[in-house]
Formats: structure tokens, sequence, C-alpha cells
């Protein structure tokens, strides 16, 4: 029994180390086929529109959560790739598992327990994001990505003062 055992590789004898490896390398090829391009503006066949010629779409916070509470692909079709401004309140400052600063938004008046649907906001840089805190009221722009897990990924943001 101990010579099967042996014969055995690694990866069949260790099932449960294997499943979390695959779903590690899954995860990272998913984030560096869907990730930012940070410092690549070669990256993509349509060249990145410059602030002057980008028009943004000012939303209401808590209409455009329940759009896509309501029906995420429909609200993904509608506002996938589009540049968005709102107000909202910060939830969360922080950097994500790739270092990427980020504010968690949720809509303005919402209380102290809120634990519905949040907006992602990724910066480039985290001096972005040195002047504000959590419970501060801001006014953000970003480019709507997709929505996960009940967060609404948005990327390339800035704060409006």
């Amino acid at each position: 029994m101990a010579d099967v055992y042996k014969k055995k590789n690694w990866f069949a004898r260790h099932k449960i180390l294997t499943g979390i490896l695959v779903i590690i390398a899954i995860g990272m090829i998913g984030n560096a086929a869907g990730g930012s391009n940070k410092g690549d503006s070669s990256a993509g066949s349509s060249p990145t529109p410059s602030a002057q010629e980008i028009t943004y779409e000012k939303l209401d916070t808590k209409s455009f959560i329940a759009e896509f509470d309501q029906n995420q692909l429909a609200a993904e079709s509608k506002y996938k790739d589009k540049y968005v401004e709102f107000k909202g309140v910060i939830k969360n400052i922080s950097e994500d598992i790739a270092s990427n600063p980020f504010l968690s938004i949720e809509p303005p008046t919402t209380g102290d327990y809120y634990y519905g649907t949040t907006i992602k906001c990724t910066f480039k840089s985290k001096d972005e994001l040195m002047n504000v805190q959590n419970k501060q009221t801001v006014t953000l722009r970003g480019q709507v990505k997709s929505q996960t897990l009940g967060i609404i990924s948005l990327d390339k943001c800035s704060l409006i003062k």
C-alpha cells in the first residue's frame, strides 16, 4: 500500500492543496486578463481619451446601485466602460491584493449600518487618498467596469473637490 502512495504524484496526494492552487492560478489569470493597464498606454486597440474629451454622466448614487441590484446584466450593458460622476460616503480606504489604492463608497444618507451593494473606486496613486477619511461625503469620477459579489467596480477614479 505504501508503494502505491509513493507512486502517486504530489498533486494526486494533496487534492485540497491542488484545488486551492488551481483557484489561485485562475484568479491570477483572470486578474491579468481583466486587470488595469497601469503605465501601459499602448495596451488595447483604442486610444484612451484625454481628460478634455471625456464626458462624465452625473448619476444619483442610490439609483445607480438600484439598477445593478434590480438587473446586473442590464446595468452592466448600460454602464460598462462609461464615465460617471456621483456623490457617496467613504466606507473604506485601502489597497487591494495587487496594491491598487481604492475607496469603498456607499450611497449618502444610508446610516451607520449599510450592508447593501457598494462601489469600489480604484485610483492610480494612493497620494490622491491621503486627505480623505471614512464617513466623509465626496464627489467621484470614474469608469464603470462590472459588479462582482455586490461590489460595483470603477477604474480611473478621481476625487472632485
